[in-house]
């Protein structure tokens, strides 16, 4: 039985990339520390799913803690290290899937004694975690018999932060047939919904967070009035997210209805469906890019910071634009080109479509991370 474990109950890339992989392993579980969107899906998708909820100060640590609240959330957390060992005994191996699961895996595992893996879906540095956090987290990382990371970004990364344990490579996986053949009448659904006029749409998906950058969006937005600009996601974290959240409304203001903020959504492939030119905006460099792929998948060109996992992904002038981080101006200019010109969305659409069905399907990514998993098994 493969055990895996995740911190949180809502819906962000990392769970959606655990969620493709234990309903594709059969006889795996899941263990999840607190409960949301997240386990919903797990149970739709018939996966045994456990909550273990972490109590107290501790339940409050998060990648930007201090030491003082770190300190302070040891009782809560030796509570929970000792109920997560006694799962971890039953395991086969133990696949740890956050920074918090990494933690109290490698923790409980002084006594369950299991295989560990931790697949690291962030840039180890510190734009995404405290100099304590990071510190802990590549301590943790060197006890895991192997770490899986998401973009060779992230794995470079790892190494240039100390990181020792072996590190194999694994994008995330995608399942083509979700983003193809969308019924018409479900675009133009959506469509009457929230483009009424009928303009072209420019649209940006993934949480609000300041460093995922929909701001950038927005002052390049100010410059295209022929368009609609569509923010799809909501804040999940932090109370500074929920605060950025608030600042993009602010900034849309003076936009009127052409900024349309959507919120959370379960019908992304119709969204895209219904979008001309998805856009990536994050202003520091992003460990993979997942909307980046469900664009290409979906048959859209797309425009990406260029930074990060994204250089991975996106092919310059073939399947869409990279841009400076943080560039308005340059971004701009780039939508106003893609917006103009119908037959190269339609053809770097068509080859990003391509590019992603060969590097990025789920059956394929699957295989990969399973035969991972059975060598770590095998030697156990």
């Amino acid at each position: 039985m493969t055990l895996f474990v995740d911190q949180t109950g809502q819906l962000g890339g990392a769970e959606l990339c655990l969620a493709d992989l234990a309903s594709g392993r059969p006889g795996s579980r899941v263990l999840i520390f607190s409960d949301g969107p997240f386990a919903t899906l797990l149970r739709e998708r018939s996966v045994p799913v456990e909550l273990l909820p972490i109590k107290g100060s501790a339940a409050r640590v998060t990648k930007e803690s201090g030491p003082a609240a770190l300190l302070a959330s040891v009782p809560g957390q030796l509570a929970h290290l000792a109920a997560l060992s006694r799962r971890m005994k039953e395991a086969d191996v133990v696949y740890l899937n956050t920074a918090k699961a990494l933690v109290h895996g490698v923790a409980a595992n002084l006594i369950a004694r299991r295989p560990l893996v931790f697949h690291l879906h962030d840039l180890p540095n510190r734009e995404h975690f405290s100099q304590a956090n990071l510190a802990i987290l590549m301590a943790a990382a060197s006890q895991v018999d192997l770490v899986i990371a998401n973009s060779r970004a992230v794995a470079d990364q790892y190494s240039k932060a100390g990181g020792r344990t072996s590190v194999a490579v694994v994008p995330n996986g995608f399942d083509p047939a979700i983003y193809a053949n969308i019924p018409a009448e479900a675009i133009a659904r959506v469509s009457s919904e929230w483009n009424p006029d009928g303009r072209p749409v420019v649209s940006i998906f993934g949480r609000i967070a300041r460093w995922k950058g929909q701001h950038v969006l927005l002052e390049a937005a100010k410059q295209i009035p022929e368009a609609t600009f569509q923010i799809i996601g909501e804040p999940l974290f932090t109370d500074d997210d929920r605060a950025y959240a608030k600042e993009l409304q602010t900034l849309a203001q003076s936009m009127g209805d052409r900024v349309k903020f959507l919120g959370f959504r379960t019908d992304i492939p119709v969204l895209m469906a219904a979008s001309d030119i998805v856009v990536h905006c994050s202003t520091a460099p992003e460990p993979f890019g997942r909307v980046l792929v469900e664009a290409m998948l979906s048959g859209k060109p797309v425009i990406a910071a260029d930074a990060g996992g994204p250089r991975e992904i996106v092919e310059a002038g073939v399947t869409g634009v990279l841009t400076p981080p943080g560039d308005a101006n340059t971004l701009a200019h780039a939508l106003k080109s893609l917006l103009a010109d119908a037959a190269l969305r339609e053809q770097m659409g068509q080859a990003g479509r391509e590019r992603a069905k060969r590097r990025f399907s789920l059956s394929v990514i699957r295989q990969k991370t399973n035969t991972l998993l059975d060598r770590l098994s095998r030697n156990a």
